[in-house]
């Protein structure tokens, strides 16, 4: 079952003032609101307790029963899609009018980051805006991830554990891995390939050297990728989600579009655009042609700046999958990262075949 609820509101405390500025009424023990969407046919009910919990039931109005289908992950039907879609914004729109991001909780967790900055200059890289738990740290030459920070329910780690934990997922060799998972506050890795990556938990049961020392590890991996080439044109694959961004339609009938802008990509550099789920798919090919634009939306506090990209291919859903992604090495497009140089070849040899059979 989807808690939506649960993943929107991890980590972020609620100013009391602003809930009852929006609307929410004291009952009780907690603070309740109400609102009918989508043309009053269904009624969302939210109750907050005072230890931060968020309880949602949502009611179909025209029989009276609670409506659970958006809970379930399996229904991917557009109707339900949609009652899913108001009930997320309804519940951003509260998270980000009442509610304050605390960055992190557990005090082993920001030892580990001061550690990290100290020795490496790094820090994470919050760039999801529906998992603002989730920072990247990221080698500062080869853009390479070599630490992710998220904050998630101890469940995901043990079944019978419950209650919110701050984890690190590292890159360690291989060979290290199934000995080192026997070791208390040490798991496969959660939401990464657990071949290569190993989840730590912040709560005091690994010591901070011992963590650092798997954290430099790690680094070792990421700084032996491909480096950012100065003054160079480079290849990127940026991601986009199309619940957030309908980029489908933004490129209809137009050759430009604004974009978020990630550290180290500037103008000349070529971003081809990875299309998430229903699409999976590289769809489109595009030079930025500026940079540092003013984000003037002060909502989303992780988007900074802007750029702008000239469209210069379109491709069709599944020719560039994230199963051919995966033969080239692309486990995963969570954020900006290089385009391999065997996949760039392979995509511009197609180009070239396909420019040569028109001739």
């Amino acid at each position: 079952m989807y808690n939506i609820e649960e993943e929107l509101f991890i980590s972020y405390k609620y100013d009391v003032k602003k809930l009852k500025k929006y609307g929410f009424k004291e009952e009780k023990d907690s603070l309740v609101y109400e609102k009918n969407i989508m043309d009053d046919s269904f009624k969302v009910e939210i109750a907050i307790s005072k230890d931060k919990k968020v309880n949602l039931i949502v009611i179909d109005n025209a029989f009276g029963d609670e409506y659970t289908n958006f809970r379930m992950e399996e229904n991917q039907g557009e109707f339900v899609a949609s009652v899913r879609e108001n009930i997320q914004n309804l519940l951003l729109d509260i998270r980000n009018n009442c509610y304050q991001k605390e960055q992190f909780e557990f005090n082993q967790t920001l030892r580990i980051v001061n550690l990290i900055k100290e020795k490496y200059g790094d820090v994470p890289d919050f760039e999801w805006m529906d998992d603002p738990t989730c920072g990247a740290i990221k080698h500062k030459d080869t853009l390479k991830w070599y630490g992710l920070i998220m904050g998630i329910d101890y469940s995901k780690l043990e079944e019978n554990k419950k209650g919110y934990i701050e984890v690190i997922n590292l890159k360690i060799d291989d060979k290290k891995i199934p000995d080192l998972v026997h070791e208390n506050g040490i798991y496969p890795a959660y939401h990464m390939n657990k071949k290569y990556w190993i989840t730590v938990t912040m709560d005091d049961k690994q010591e901070d050297s011992s963590i650092m020392k798997l954290v430099d590890e790690s680094y070792q991996f990421a700084a032996n990728g491909k480096k950012v080439r100065k003054g160079t044109t480079n290849e990127w694959i940026v991601p986009a989600n199309p619940k957030y961004y309908d980029l489908i339609n933004e490129f209809k009938g137009k050759k430009e579009a604004i974009w978020k802008q990630s550290s180290n990509i500037k103008v000349g550099d070529m971003i081809y655009l990875y299309v998430a789920a229903p699409y999976s798919s590289i769809m489109y090919k595009c030079e930025v042609i500026e940079t540092g634009i003013p984000y003037e939306k002060k909502a989303h506090s992780n988007i900074k700046e802007l750029i702008r990209v000239k469209l210069l291919k379109n491709y069709e859903k599944g020719k560039y999958s994230f199963k051919l992604l995966n033969d080239y090495g692309v486990m995963a497009v969570r954020n900006s990262r290089f385009m391999p140089e065997e996949l760039s070849k392979y995509i511009n040899s197609k180009e070239k075949e396909n420019k040569d059979g028109r001739k």
